[in-house]
């Protein structure tokens, strides 16, 4: 039979450990891959090997719990009645805790060394090591202990609280975060329990904050695990929506762990890589939630065939060599008065000698629970290593409910009666069972069911939650004799694993599935669109501007494709169109810089009309209208008067062929401005006569730009024309200071003077000297007030 050589049996909640324990291989992989690229890089970082050497020894760690998962025994005992307690299979169990501790040692350094190393917490982070690593070698102590006593077959467990460490490491790894996600948003002095969790809400300041807030929120899920498991041992929650939920968050917390770190990383991650890895948990998740789903309805169908149905009885007859034969018989129940069993058991001094499986016994041990042992009081935990270590008669081995149950033993003459009658509300009825034993005096057993629900509801990982087994076992100490058990829950495993047994296939291939078929749909339908599209991209970047993508899929990424497409179109037409707009717009430029031009010289021409011919002819002409006059009353004076006239129109006509000798060449700016001020000094001297004394401090041979040349000399010609015309002065100064890159010409005169903000409408010398001085970019300061004289000043520097 398939029962009688099988040994382990796929149910759902090893198919919860099968999931973690295939996405924590995979991710374990990636993070070897990583440290690989690592060292080729450069080196390897401590960071990156204590993240993998937690994932390294989480990996056995579930494997061992996936291997105890199939045996189905829950963590009530290591050893099950058909395996040998020393095979590979049990001996693996008990190290699940010490592969756990060493996770939980690597994590916590790693906490302190991510985003970075906690700042002055290098010496504590080598106590909280050592003090771990002892821990450590205490759980691999507990792990070998506990692999001698199951050798010895005998049952050992560590204490509960031995746990407690595990949860604590992964409390202080919290608070190792919380440290570093302080330090990183800059309040690593502020403390509370209110700051910290504000720190955890509010948005990260910067890539650390939140790398450091993403560890907190996954390191959580283990405590709540324990809590959880807590819960649901006490009864709390239901038997199966807790695993379901465990296995969930267990998945989660892996790949979070895992996206978190690689994505703070400053190397580039893989995005295929991530989306195949969150895939593969979808589908996890959705094999493992199917399973339990059809847990509860197809556990409901179990019947075990052999369970003996009340008004029944089994009766176990010794055969001349030694063994038994059992049959089965119509129930005749006896009374079942007799001494009370308490809890704690008690021993029975026969009457009478009975033999079992050949060996004389004058007592009997009755255990609170209904069960009869011949060397010692049996316990229920004691068929779980080769179905008794020690001779003993199992009715019914199973929990006591929680209302109790009534166990009387009564010896007589010729037989001993042991009866065992549950005590159980309404409610629980499923639950309630009674049966009794009778032990002859010729070694026969019978074993009589009295009453018990037709379908015992069984339960996953709880085998004493319903009748577990039926028969009789003659102990260690019998090796020829063969037990006679009928395994009901080692019955219902096997009806779980007709089930669940095809998942292990069905998930194996849709893994490899995933992994291998994700990465070419992704690379398909999306890597290579955006690849074509971040090509074309470049090229356009770098001048291709007629450059078009195909576009794959009329989806997202096509829509991308397509807006790109537009642009790229829309930008070569104005491109190529560009020439055409430039020229365009260059005429019009230069036809709007003609005219300015033209408008330019016409403004200058009229300030140079103004400060020379203008200005002279209106002398002359003044002299003109009072020269009439004056010859008649004085002609000797009035001949000089008529030679300062010709003189002043020689003088006009020289300024109007300057004037047009500017207009077509540069003559003026043939010798430097000094020597241009100077004459023009001079000029002005022989035209006052000894009514005005002058004062010249003139300097610098430089030859000064055509444009600033011109327009200082004409500021000075106005300031001069200005004095002669209205000023009234008897002493003038001249200074000029002309030096490469920069010139300063400064004239001041002791005249009537003005107010410079209250100048007549129709005077345009200070307009015109004001934008002669603008337009080489010069600076015109003018000085006067009433009575006080005048002083103009035009300071230029040449621009950077």
């Amino acid at each position: 039979m398939r029962d009688a050589v099988q040994t382990l049996y796929w149910n759902p909640g090893a198919v919860s450990f099968l999931v973690e324990l295939l996405l924590a291989l995979v991710l374990s992989v990636y993070v070897a891959h990583r440290l690989v690229r690592e060292h080729r890089g450069g080196g390897i970082t401590a960071p990156t090997l204590l993240f993998g050497l937690t994932f390294w020894c989480f990996v056995p760690g579930l494997f061992v719990s996936l291997l105890h998962a199939l045996t189905g025994g829950g963590w009530t005992s290591y050893a099950m009645p058909w395996l040998a307690p020393d095979s590979l299979v049990v001996l693996a169990m008990p190290w699940v805790t010490a592969f756990t501790g060493i996770s939980a040692i690597a994590f916590v350094q790693f906490a302190y060394r991510v985003p970075q190393w906690l700042p002055g917490a290098q010496r504590e982070a080598m106590l909280v090591g050592m003090a771990m690593s002892v821990c450590v070698c205490l759980e691999i102590a507990s792990s070998l202990h506990t692999d001698w006593t199951l050798a010895e077959h005998r049952i050992w467990f560590r204490p509960d609280w031995a746990a407690i460490w595990t949860s604590a490491s992964m409390i202080w790894a919290i608070l190792v975060f919380m440290r570093q996600l302080a330090h990183a948003q800059g309040r690593s002095r502020d403390k509370g329990l209110g700051t910290w969790l504000a720190m955890l809400l509010r948005r990260p300041a910067n890539r650390s904050a939140g790398a450091a807030r993403g560890f907190i929120l996954f390191a959580l899920f283990p405590i709540a695990h324990t809590c959880a498991l807590l819960f649901q041992r006490d009864g709390y929650l239901g038997p199966f929506s807790m695993d379901l939920l465990i296995c969930w968050s267990t998945l989660v917390q892996l790949t979070g762990l895992t996206l978190v770190y690689f994505g703070y990383l400053p190397e580039r991650s893989s995005f295929i890589f991530k989306l195949t890895i969150i895939s593969l948990v979808l589908l996890f998740g959705a094999i493992n939630g199917a399973c339990w789903v059809l847990a509860t309805p197809y556990i409901a169908q179990f019947r075990p065939a052999d369970l003996p149905q009340p008004g029944t009885a089994l009766e176990f007859v010794p055969m001349a060599k030694g063994g038994y034969q059992v049959r089965e018989r119509p129930a005749a129940p006896l009374p079942t008065s007799g001494r009370p069993i308490g809890p704690d058991g008690a021993r029975i001094v026969l009457p009478f000698t009975v033999r079992f499986y050949g060996k004389s016994y004058r007592a009997a041990y009755v255990a609170g629970h209904g069960s009869i042992g011949f060397d010692a009081l049996p316990h229920l935990i004691d068929s779980t290593i080769a179905y008794g270590v020690r001779p003993a008669i199992r009715p019914l081995l199973m929990r006591i409910p929680p209302e109790g149950s009534d166990v009387t033993a009564r010896a007589v003459a010729d037989r001993l009666v042991v009866t065992r009658k549950d005590r159980c509300s309404a409610m629980a009825d499923t639950a309630c069972w009674a049966v009794q034993t009778v032990v002859h005096a010729d070694g026969r057993i019978v074993m009589t069911h009295l009453s018990g629900p037709a379908a015992p509801p069984y339960q996953l990982a709880d085998p004493l939650g319903a009748p577990w087994m039926t028969g009789i076992t003659p102990g260690l100490e019998h090796p020829g004799a063969a037990p006679i058990m009928r395994d009901h829950y080692r019955a219902f495993l096997a009806h779980l694993d007709r089930l669940y047994a095809p998942v292990l296939g069905f998930t194996l291939g849709t893994m490899l599935i995933v992994l291998l078929g994700m990465p070419l749909l992704f690379q398909g339908f999306l890597v290579r669109p955006l690849d074509r599209l971040l090509r074309a991209m470049r090229r356009f970047r770098d001048g291709e501007l007629d450059r078009q993508v195909e576009v794959s899929f009329n989806d997202e990424i096509g829509y991308l494709t397509e807006s790109f497409n537009e642009m790229a179109r829309a930008q070569n037409h104005l491109v190529n169109t560009l020439e055409e707009q430039v020229a365009s717009r260059s005429a019009e430029l230069a036809d709007f810089a003609a005219r300015n031009a033209r408008l330019e010289e016409r403004n200058r021409l009229s300030g140079d009309l103004h400060d020379t011919v203008s200005q002279t002819l209106f002398s002359a002409a003044m002299l003109s209208d009072a020269l009439a006059d004056q010859w008649q009353h004085d002609p000797q004076a009035s001949t000089g008067k008529l030679r300062q006239l010709a003189q002043m129109n020689r003088h006009a006509l020289a300024e109007m062929r300057l004037m047009l000798n500017e207009l077509r060449a540069e003559g003026m700016v043939e010798q430097p401005l000094a020597h241009l001020i100077a004459a023009l000094a001079r000029e002005f001297a022989e035209g006052q006569g000894d009514r005005v004394q002058i004062a010249c401090d003139i300097s610098g041979d430089t030859l000064l730009p055509l444009d600033v040349q011109a327009m200082l000399y004409r500021i000075a010609q106005e300031s001069l024309n200005n004095i002669a015309r209205h000023a009234g002065a008897s002493q003038v100064s001249i200074a000029l200071e002309a030096l490469p890159g920069q010139a300063m010409l400064s004239i001041r005169d002791n005249g009537s003077g003005f107010d410079p903000h209250k100048v007549p409408g129709g005077h345009l010398g200070l307009q015109i000297m004001r934008e002669r001085a603008r337009r080489i970019d010069a600076v015109l300061e003018v000085e006067s007030r009433p009575g006080g004289g005048t002083g103009i000043t035009a300071i230029w520097m040449q621009q950077a």
